[in-house]
């Protein structure tokens, strides 16, 4: 049984009169090979399309990747910073630059402000304080002594010494 046959079945099955005469044998074979032609062009053009496919989708995925390599170097958010209490007493600490830090820290505690620096600020400057009296309407503000010191991102500061005389002591990481 040659694919002629075969083929002539299948179509009879389909009642195409063409294909029921055996004696229309070249137009069976004439027909098969046009249909496989038809079904190779098909063929070469799904996979042309499939590789433009694949070929777009790699663009996308490689775009992809340079773009989030670049998001990764540019520093976004902002950075953090600590303020370490390494006295005997507590510490107020508080910037004086745009960076909102504020706190109050017991002996022996630190806070570390997590979003301060914002908008490629790279330092914040800070004042720290011992025997911190805030503005009130019943207080006379103060305090009793201070140090001042710039601290970078990723950076703490240690603070030392009494309650009449303190050092800030910078420190690169944390």
């Amino acid at each position: 049984m040659g694919r002629d046959h075969i083929l002539k079945e299948t179509f009879f099955l389909s009642r195409s009169p063409i294909f029921m005469d055996a004696d229309h044998g070249k137009l069976v074979a004439d027909r098969y090979n046009g249909v496989m032609a038809i079904v190779e062009i098909l063929l070469k053009n799904m996979k042309s399309g499939i590789m433009n496919v694949i070929k777009y989708i790699n663009q996308w995925v490689i775009f992809g990747m340079v773009f989030m390599g670049i998001m990764i170097m540019v520093p976004v958010g902002a950075d953090a910073f600590c303020l370490v209490n390494d006295t005997n007493v507590s510490i107020h600490g508080q910037s004086l630059d745009r960076t909102a830090f504020e706190a109050d820290i017991a002996p022996g505690g630190s806070v570390c402000c997590d979003d301060c620096l914002k908008n490629n600020q790279s330092i914040a400057s800070l004042l720290v304080v011992t025997g911190y009296v805030p503005v009130s309407q019943n207080s006379q503000p103060g305090w009793n002594a201070e140090c001042r010191t710039r601290v970078s991102a990723q950076g703490q500061v240690i603070i030392t010494g009494t309650a009449s005389q303190i050092f800030c002591i910078v420190g690169t990481s944390r």
